[in-house]
């Protein structure tokens, strides 16, 4: 396994959550809630 060449620190989960918005919905995904999908253990 390689090492990441790049490393993003954010302070809370909800920005993750906004980042991965922000990354699908500019490659032209739409992201909707679902209940009781959760990613990485938690729910978005």
């Amino acid at each position: 396994m390689t090492s990441p060449r790049h490393v993003l620190l954010v302070e809370d989960e909800s920005a993750i959550a906004e980042l991965i918005r922000t990354a699908l919905d500019a490659a032209g995904l739409r992201v909707t809630a679902c209940p009781g999908v959760q990613t990485a253990g938690r729910a978005l």
